[in-house]
């Protein structure tokens, strides 16, 4: 995925709205299983991003579980839920330019699984690469993270 020239702006827009923030993103899902993607309005609040773009915050400390996730399928949610659960801090959608969001085909929409999957894997023409193993990650999530809430079921 290569980006506009204006993403370090729409990073620092993120930022002066939320400070605080543990991680931003592209496309998550929050608690009542609502995938969110980037938009140029607001920012949502999500419980784990997927794996399409994440910015992380070195301060805290944390680390991949490459022990457990060590194929990078289940990563990213992984550090989210260390994010959310072990530190008390937040994942944000990024804030991002009209200009990125029509560049990059993102939507102020939400969407189903369903959707997620086709607009990532199809209409982007991604291969899902995780779909073979997707089960065994998520079972592993799960076990390590009772409850988790993925864009991926």
């Amino acid at each position: 995925m290569a980006f506009s020239s204006d993403l370090l702006t729409c990073i620092d827009n993120t930022i002066d709205v939320a400070p605080d923030f543990g991680a931003l993103g592209m496309v998550g899902i929050d608690s009542s299983n609502i995938i969110h993607w980037s938009n140029p309005t607001q920012i949502k609040q999500i419980v784990t991003f997927d794996g399409s773009f994440i910015m992380i915050r070195m301060d805290m400390g944390i680390r991949f579980d490459d022990i457990n996730f060590n194929e990078l399928h289940g990563s990213v949610e992984d550090y989210c839920m260390q994010i959310g659960r072990l530190y008390g801090k937040n994942c944000y959608t990024l804030l991002i330019s009209s200009r990125e969001a029509s560049q990059y085909g993102l939507r102020n929409i939400e969407e189903s699984f369903l959707d997620h999957y086709s607009v990532t894997a199809i209409g982007k023409g991604y291969a899902y690469f995780a779909a073979s193993r997707w089960r065994e990650f998520r079972n592993k999530l799960e076990q390590k993270w009772p409850g988790i809430k993925t864009t991926n079921g």
